[in-house]
C-alpha cells in the first residue's frame, strides 16, 4: 500500500466516530475483543453477516425453488438436478485476475475430478475453454460468465464445497450458508483470511498444498496450479468421511451462530441497534450545538 493511500486511511480513522464491521462475535471472538479493547474512545459495532438480514435468520432454504419466488436462474435450475452436497462451486470475485494459462489448468482439473461443478467467470475475461472441453464435461458442469446469485448458490443443498479467493464478502456468505471452503487466495489480505479459515476456524483447506509452489500477492508471480492438483484437492475434499466432512460440521455450527447473531436479541442485532442509537444521539447533539452557536 503506497504512502498517500495509507495517509488518507489514517486521517479517516482519526475523523470517524466509530467502526462498523461486517463480522459477528462468535466468528472472530478473540479478534473482536482485541479490536474493542485496543481502539480507545472509538466504539466498534460488529453487525454481520450483512448477507443475512434479520428476516432471514431462519434456517437456510434447501432447494433453489424455496430460495426465491418465481422463475429461478438457469444455474439454480441446474443445481436442482444435482445430488446433495455433490457440486463444486467456484467463483473468484469480480476483480480478481486469473491468467488464461491458469484457467486452462483449472478447467482440465475440474474435468479430471469427475465431480459436478458450477464455475463463475468474470464477464470481462476473453478466455475460452480448451477445444472439446464443454463436450467432454457435458451436463456435469456449468460455466456462468458474468454475475451469478452467489448467496442463493451457496444456500443450495447441492453445493458441497466453495472454491474461493477468500474475499471477505465471499467468506461471510459461505459461513452463513454452512458450506466449507477450498481456499485459493490471490492478492492482499486474502492470504491472511485463508489462515483464518484453514488454521483457526478449520472450515476449509488450501487447494494448493503448502510448499507446492510460489504464491504471491502479485498475480504475475504465482506459479501455475496444475490440473492434477486441482483434481486431487477436489476429489479428496469431497470423499465421504474425510476432512471435508469435518470442515462441513464446523461451518454448519458457525452458520447457526451467524443466524442467531442477526436474530432479535443476537450480538449483531444488538450492535446494529446500538449503532443506530449512537448515530441518532450524535446527530441530535450536533443540532443542539449548531443551535447554540447560532443563538450566540
Amino acid at each position: 500500500m503506497d504512502g498517500p493511500v495509507l495517509d488518507r486511511m489514517t486521517a479517516s480513522v482519526k475523523r470517524c466516530a466509530g467502526r462498523a464491521v461486517n463480522t459477528f462475535f462468535d466468528l472472530e471472538q478473540g479478534y473482536c475483543e482485541i479490536f474493542t479493547s485496543s481502539i480507545k474512545t472509538k466504539p466498534s459495532y460488529f453487525v454481520g453477516p450483512l448477507s443475512l438480514p434479520p428476516a432471514a435468520a431462519a434456517p437456510a432454504p434447501t432447494t433453489g425453488d424455496s430460495a426465491g419466488a418465481g422463475h429461478s436462474p438457469p444455474c439454480i435450475e441446474w443445481l436442482d438436478r444435482m445430488p446433495s452436497r455433490s457440486v463444486v462451486f467456484l467463483c473468484f470475485g469480480s476483480l480478481t485476475h486469473v491468467s488464461d494459462a491458469q484457467l486452462v489448468e483449472l478447467a482440465l482439473g475440474l474435468e479430471a475430478s469427475g465431480k459436478p461443478f458450477l464455475w463463475v467467470i468474470r464477464d470481462n475475461d476473453t478466455w475460452s475453454p480448451p477445444d472439446g472441453w464443454m463436450d467432454r464435461v457435458g451436463a456435469r458442469g456449468m460455466v456462468v460468465k458474468g454475475w451469478a446469485p452467489q448467496t442463493r448458490i451457496l444456500e443450495h443443498q447441492a453445493v458441497g464445497v466453495f472454491v474461493t479467493h477468500c474475499g471477505w464478502n465471499s467468506v461471510m456468505e459461505t459461513v452463513t450458508a454452512g458450506v466449507p471452503a477450498l481456499t485459493w487466495p490471490m492478492v492482499f489480505e486474502q492470504f491472511i483470511i485463508e489462515r483464518l479459515l484453514t488454521e483457526v476456524l478449520e472450515i476449509g483447506e488450501r487447494l494448493f498444498p503448502e510448499r507446492a509452489g510460489v504464491r504471491s500477492t502479485r498475480y504475475e508471480e504465482h506459479d501455475l496450479v496444475p490440473a492434477e492438483v486441482v483434481a486431487r484437492a477436489v476429489t479428496k475434499f469431497l470423499e465421504p468421511g474425510g476432512r471435508g466432512d469435518a470442515a462441513r460440521r464446523r461451518v454448519k455450527e458457525l452458520s447457526a451462530r451467524a443466524r442467531a447473531a442477526v436474530a432479535e436479541g443476537g450480538t449483531s442485532h444488538r450492535d446494529l441497534q446500538r449503532l443506530i442509537d449512537d448515530l441518532v444521539q450524535a446527530r441530535t447533539e450536533q443540532r443542539q450545538s449548531n443551535s447554540s452557536t447560532l443563538k450566540k
